[in-house]
Order: structure tokens, then sequence, then C-alpha cells
């Protein structure tokens, strides 16, 4: 970006700032100087807070903003409660994009006239948001699709916004009250990944996909809109049109003789299957973007705000979700040690003691999963217990399912769907498949460390030999003693790989012989191979034994 229109942008947010009494902000930042002779912000009938000026700020700033104070609503750890629920408030709601541009955008994307790839194309959008709008549109065939169009230049008024948030973040830097919480720069870092993500409609496509894959489990129950690729590039997205009814409409759904609580619990359990199966969920399941079809079945749509979460966080979050549902906060405090909340010199009994009195303070009827979810995350702020950035969508998803869900079933009890969502879990995270694949995950990742092991061990037991190693043992281990624990290490390897490689092959029987964690081989060889290790590695055990 060149310097000219970074200065012309920080103009126009000097002035956007004056506008709004933001000069105690600027101060604090060391930009004050920037305010000197800009107009006041106009009196108003009530004084406004500081969070309420700031959102109402962001809002007037654009879609950079709208979507950076949307997810610090999502980080208590970082900004004061008090913005955290102002930014909930921030509203993605902009003018609609003229026709002119929205075909000529489409056309230079397709490469053909407008005419060509549809049969038609309504000219007013469904939707208008800060990126881009939605056209229903019509194929050669006859198929009704939703067409999502950028809006002009706003991938390079977001980059200008950008590269002035970095300005900005290297100042807050400076302040030992900001820098002491966390890096300015890494929050903008990571904030960049995820807007610019956002204008590339291909990566919102591949997502539909994959949930489309991953929620097939509910059949036709759940739908995902297929994405038509012949029209869709980074800038337009074309994809199955859907003509359902919102669930917060829930006049016409009794009217169309939708039973609304069975549709409430199916909601329900496709939030938790994604989030605690899959790993990939909708963290943005408020009522406009869920549809009931004409046939009652669930449709998902906009992608926009998405969580993911690797296989460590998954296991961590399936053991914290099982412990809560069985009250065992033994058990949570250790999920939360194992995963890094808590640093090793904890006192688990003291920490599981203040998980009980917290959850029991929440016990009470009526007490909702988004209510239990919230308290968590508090209690973590409030201990000065780490917080996992990887985590700080689940805050508002289950916030979001809770609000959409009293709406459309006031009476619905989310905790009681938990808890009967909760021995399908244990079964999930116990079953031959799952466990295999962890244990096969584990062992790729470890490929080093399996390597280096047998001369590793042998320079150390060959160093206890020679007395040059300080242990806490008063008898040193002769040649023959190095021969048979470095036997007994390998036999105990042998017997791992194992019953490891048994249990890939009992996965794979089960899958039908396909593949396993993307690994093309048979569940004839795993055997073959567990067979063998567990042979040797007996064999070599009686041996050890024998001697």
């Amino acid at each position: 970006m060149s310097g000219t229109t970074r200065m012309g942008r920080y103009a126009e947010l000097v002035a956007i700032g004056a506008k709004h009494d933001m000069g105690w902000l600027f101060d604090r930042i060391g930009l004050g100087r920037w305010l000197e002779g800009a107009p006041k912000g106009a009196e108003r009938a009530a004084p406004m807070t500081y969070a309420e000026r700031i959102r109402a700020y962001f809002e007037e700033l654009g879609p950079t903003y709208v979507k950076l104070g949307q997810i610090l609503s999502t980080r208590p750890d970082l900004i004061p409660r008090e913005f955290v629920e102002e930014f909930k408030k921030l509203q993605d709601d902009v003018r609609p994009i003229a026709f002119d541009d929205v075909k000529a955008t489409v056309e230079a994307e397709l490469g053909a006239p407008l005419t060509e790839r549809f049969a038609s194309f309504d000219e007013a959008p469904l939707a208008a948001a800060s990126i881009g709008q939605v056209h229903r549109a019509t194929l050669p065939d006859g198929r009704a699709v939703a067409v999502k169009v950028q809006r002009p230049g706003i991938e390079a008024s977001i980059r200008a916004d950008l590269a002035i948030l970095y300005d900005v973040a290297r100042l807050l830097g400076n302040l030992s009250s900001i820098s002491d919480m966390a890096d300015p720069t890494l929050i903008v870092r990571e904030f960049e990944r995820s807007i610019l993500a956002e204008v590339d409609f291909t990566s919102e496509a591949r997502l539909h996909d994959e949930f489309r894959k991953n929620l097939s489990r509910f059949g036709e129950e759940v739908r995902i809109a297929e994405v038509d690729w012949d029209r869709t590039t980074p800038r337009v997205l074309t994809m199955e049109f859907f003509d359902g009814v919102k669930v917060s409409d829930t006049q016409l759904l009794d009217e169309k003789g939708h039973d609304r609580t069975a549709l409430a619990g199916l909601i329900t359990r496709v939030t938790l299957h994604s989030v605690f199966n899959d790993g990939l969920f909708h963290a943005d399941p408020h009522p406009g973007n869920l549809l009931v079809l004409p046939d009652g079945a669930l449709a998902l749509i906009d992608f926009g705000m998405v969580g993911r979460f690797d296989r460590r966080t998954l296991r961590m979050l399936r053991g914290i979700a099982f412990a809560m549902s069985r009250r065992d906060y033994d058990a949570l405090a250790r999920a939360l040690l194992e995963h890094g909340v808590v640093d090793y010199d904890v006192d688990l009994r003291m920490l599981a003691r203040k998980l009980r009195e917290l959850f029991r303070s929440l016990s009470g009827p009526g007490t909702s999963m988004a209510q239990q979810s919230e308290a968590l995350v508090q209690f973590l702020v409030q201990e000065k217990l780490y917080y996992q950035p990887d985590l700080v969508l689940l805050d508002k998803t289950f916030g979001t399912l809770e609000g959409t869900l009293r709406v459309l079933c006031p009476k619905l009890d989310v905790a009681e769907h938990f808890e009967k969502f909760a021995p399908e879990l244990a079964g999930n995270m116990l079953s031959p498949k799952e466990m295999a694949t962890d244990l096969l995950g584990r062992l790729l990742a470890a490929d080093d460390v399996i390597i280096d092991l047998p001369p590793l061990t042998h320079r150390v037991l060959s160093r206890l030999d020679a007395g040059k190693l300080s242990v806490r043992v008063e008898r040193r281990l002769g040649r023959a003693g190095v021969a048979e624990v470095a036997g007994l290490l390998f036999a105990s390897a042998l017997c791992v790989t194992g019953l490891v490689g048994a249990g890939i092959a009992v996965a794979l029987r089960d899958a039908g012989g396909g593949e396993l964690a993307g690994l093309p081989f048979g569940s004839a060889i795993a055997g073959a191979l567990a067979a063998a290790a567990l042979a040797g590695g007996l064999a070599s055990l009686w041996r050890a034994r024998a001697a």
C-alpha cells in the first residue's frame, strides 16, 4: 500500500474518531496529536460508555473493524467484559452493491457474459454484507442457485486497514499494561489470516464440501448446499439455492406443521457432533443461518465464521465434556492439566474443589450449556489460567446456539440434550478405529523419537555402566545387565508395536479394509505386522526372563 493511500485512510480514521469522541483512545496509543483541530463529536442525549463509543466507531469504519470487533468479542481473556458484550452487538449491515458492479464482477470472474452462464439472474439481492452480497439465479439446466458476489475493491480496502492495524499494534506493544497480557502484533497477524481467508470464496466453497461430508451421518435430516465449481472463483461463489423458513419465524413454522421441539433437538445434536466429533463446526448458528426446508430438513448456510480443532485439542475437549457430563471434577482438573491450561505444579485437588464449587453454583434448574461454557471461560480468566486461543469460538458458538434455541423452543433443556449425547461421545472416544487412528497419529508424530531412542538408550546405559552418570542407584550394571535391559526395552517396543498394529487391523477390518488416516494399506498387512511384532517381543521377553 502506498504512503499516500495509508495517510488518506489515517485521515479518515481520525475524522470518524473525532465524530465519536475517541480522543481518549488516540491519546492512549500516542496519536492524540492527530486530533488537534479536528471537529468535536456531536452532543448526545445520553452519555455513552467507552465500550459503546468504540462499537459505534468500528461500525462506521467498515468491514475490517466490524470483523475485528466480532473476533475480539470472543476474547474475554484479552479485553474487559463490558467491551466483549458491546462488540457482540456489532452489525454487518451495509448498503447493497449496484447491480452494474455485480454484473461486471461476475462476468470478469467467469470470463463470459452473464446471460451465457445463467438463464436468469435477479438484480435485487437476497442479502447484503460487508464483504459480499447474495443474488438468486437460475442455471441453463433450470436449477436454482444462490450467487455470492464480492464487493469491488473490498480486498484492497481490507489490506489497507491491516497495514494500519499493524502500525497500531506496534504502538500498543510499547504499553506495558497491554504487552504484558498479549502480543498485539500476533493478534493482528491471526486476524489477518482469518479475514483474508474470508475474502477468498473458494475457501468457503471447500468448507461446504467438508461440512456436507461430515454431516452425512444425519442423512436427509441435514442439508449443506452443493457448490457449482464451474461458476465459483475467489470472488464469486455459486451454490445450491435453499428456499426455506428461518428458524426465527416460529409462526410460519407452526403454520407449515414443523415440530419445533424436534427441530431444536436436531440443531443441538448437529452442533455437538460438529464440535466434539468432527472438530469442525459452524461458529455462528444464529437463526438467519439455519433454514427449515419444505420437507422438514435443516439447512446450514453461510460458513463465514467456522471453528476448527486439531486432534490434540479435540481429545482434550472430549475429556472435558465427558467429565462435565458426569460431574467428575477430578477428571476435569486432570484434562485441564494435560492440555496445558494449568501448570504442572498446580494443586489438582484444590483446582478440582474450585471447579466443583463453580459448577455447583450453575447446577440449578434451567442452567444452560452456554452458561456453563461462559462460566468456565470466566473462571480461566479470573484464575489467570492459560486460555487456549483455538477455544475462543466455543463461548460464542454455545451462546449463539442458546439464543437460537430460546427463540425456537423456549422450554428446551440444552444441558439435558448434552447429557444424552455423552454416552455416544464416550463410545466414539473408545472405539477401536478411533483409538487406532489416535495411536497411529502419535507414532507418526514421534517418528524421530522412535528412530533416535535405541542409540540414545545405548549411550545412557553405557555411561551408567561406566559410572559417568549420576542416578539414584547404588549398584552398577555390568555388560550383561546392559544387554538385558536393552533387550527388555526392545522387546517392550515390539510388543507395543504389535498392539498398535492389532488395533489398526481391527479398525481397518471395521472400515472394510479401506484407508486409515490416509495410509493405503490393508488390514491383512497390519495384522501380519502385529503378529510378527508380538511374536518377536514375546520371544525376546522369554529369553530375557530365562537368562
